[in-house]
């Protein structure tokens, strides 16, 4: 998992890019990109994703810290590694969010700890939603189904009722609760409805209607026009 993470060095001397980038390739890691300036490194993190950025914090025009306060508006931003060579910067690169701060010249047993660390955080955050589970009840008895074997999720009455491989069930957490819980897993169809977005099949239309084909469910619900565009655009992304 380590080597296959996207890293970018950014430092405006090229002696010092190339000498981190050595020893990035020496601890086996190949996805590297680098950057000489913040304005480089914005422009790229934005056209690719990378999971961590080498940040040197003193660079003309614009320094490392405000590029790294800048990347947490992001979506998913990337863990940050200020190196320097003034140790005066350690405080307000943690103020910044910083995952790891490196002295220059840079060592290579500190900087693969560091990484290591920083790559473990990475993966524990990356677990599927597929680990996790919902209570519900079923057949009169309190199961715990797992979020991939659930294609449909619909508010009725007080409950929301479960469309799962295993059949149907009842939930007591709100709509809301769920979308929040499986954020990744799910896909808001209608108010009154959630899908699992792996199991997107296709739309057809039903009279004035326009109703979700999930694979391996029969059941087809109604797609709201509020909600039709986000629809579509899961869809798109599947093909």
């Amino acid at each position: 998992m380590m080597s296959s993470l996207a890293l970018l060095v950014v430092d405006d001397e090229p002696l010092a890019r190339n000498r981190l980038i050595r020893l990035l390739k020496d601890l086996g890691y190949g996805q590297i990109d680098e950057a000489s300036s913040a304005a480089d490194a914005r422009n790229q993190i934005k056209s690719q994703a990378m999971d961590i950025v080498f940040l040197d914090v003193r660079m003309p025009e614009e320094d490392g810290l405000s590029l790294a306060k800048s990347l947490q508006a992001l979506d998913s931003p990337p863990s940050v590694i200020f190196t320097t060579a003034y140790d005066e910067y350690a405080l307000p690169a943690f103020d910044v969010f910083a995952a790891g701060f490196l002295l220059k010249p840079i060592d290579k047993h500190r900087l693969e700890r560091v990484l290591e660390r920083i790559a473990n955080k990475l993966e524990t955050q990356r677990q599927p939603e597929r680990n996790l589970r919902l209570r519900c009840q079923m057949k009169g008895a309190t199961v715990y189904l797992p979020i991939e074997s659930i294609r449909l999720f619909q508010a009725e009455d007080k409950y929301v009722v479960i469309h799962s491989t295993e059949g149907v069930g009842l939930t007591d957490k709100s709509l809301k609760q769920l979308d929040d819980e499986f954020a990744d897993s799910l896909l808001r169809i209608h108010r009154n409805a959630l899908v699992n977005k792996d199991f997107l099949s296709g739309l057809k239309k039903v009279a004035n209607e326009t109703h979700l084909l999930l694979s391996e469910c029969d059941v087809t619900p109604t797609v709201s026009r509020r909600f039709l565009p986000s629809v579509k655009k899961a869809l798109t992304s599947l093909a």
